[in-house]
């Protein structure tokens, strides 16, 4: 059209271009908040679900218990050493839970959920039993006569629980790889705990004869239930930075049957966040 009428619409076009261009942009920047304002509720839909679930950890662990069993160990000595001990000769004492205990070799195993209250505390609920049995079996000769005895001791035990965990000086975080930086960031944890357990206790002699079989067999079966208070301490070590390895030192306290079921425990266990 220049090269024809000989008059260059060029301005004109420029003009209306930056005309449009300045209306364009003031309509950007007029919807550029209320797009913002649209678009910000969903990012933060999105943050949320991560936001709710980075204080949740699950933990699975084992405990050594030292319980006092002054009860089972009176019934054993009524019932075994007190009154067949006289009788038959060369009697041995049959092993008991008293003996694994203070062997170390009670344990139970257990898991729960939990979540972080804030930087120095957190709670969990968890739930764990244990069974094992402990055979004796020994033959005796009173008389001569060949006598079989056997004394099998049994026990089981299912637990459900709760405990808060506080830090003094806050959780442990890892920030150094290796071994040594797992020590370096380890802190101090107290806990206190409340549950309830059934508890199950068995002990059963047989006294058996090569011909005639078993002539004398004596059951006793105890089941209580029980609800308990454990205060414990230790520390909490980062493995990586998600995943610590607890070690502590308690005392359960029964609501009842103290003398048999009281005692010291030791547990470890690990804990991973997500």
């Amino acid at each position: 059209m220049t090269l024809r009428h000989g008059v260059s619409w060029l301005p004109a076009i420029m003009l209306a271009s930056a005309a449009f261009c300045c209306s364009a942009e003031e309509s950007t920047n007029t919807d550029a908040p209320s797009l913002l304002a649209q678009e910000a509720p969903a990012v933060e839909e999105q943050d949320n679900p991560d936001s709710e679930n980075q204080d949740s950890f699950w933990f699975m662990g084992t405990s050594n218990y030292h319980l006092r069993l002054e009860e089972s160990e009176k019934r054993i000595d009524g019932m075994l050493n007190n009154t067949l001990g006289k009788v038959l000769p060369r009697w041995e004492r049959p092993t008991t839970f008293k003996d694994w205990c203070e062997d170390w070799r009670v344990w139970d195993l257990w898991g729960g959920y939990g979540r972080d209250i804030n930087a120095y505390s957190s709670w969990t609920v968890y739930t764990g039993g244990g069974i094992g049995t402990i055979p004796n079996g020994k033959r005796y000769f009173p008389l001569g006569i060949p006598l079989r005895l056997d004394a099998d001791f049994t026990r089981k035990s299912l637990l459900v629980g709760s405990s808060i965990s506080y830090y003094p000086w806050g959780r442990p975080v890892k920030k150094e790889p290796g071994f040594v930086a797992s020590l370096k960031a380890a802190r101090p944890v107290a806990e206190i705990n409340l549950g309830y357990t059934y508890q199950i206790s068995i002990g059963d002699v047989k006294a058996s004869l090569p011909l005639a079989g078993n002539i004398l067999h004596i059951k006793d079966e105890k089941r209580y239930h029980l609800f308990w208070l454990s205060p414990r301490i230790g520390v909490e070590a980062p493995i990586t930075d998600k995943d610590s390895l607890n070690v502590l030192v308690g005392y359960t306290i029964m609501h009842q049957h103290g003398p048999e079921y009281n005692g010291a425990m030791l547990e470890f266990f690990v804990r991973h966040r997500f």
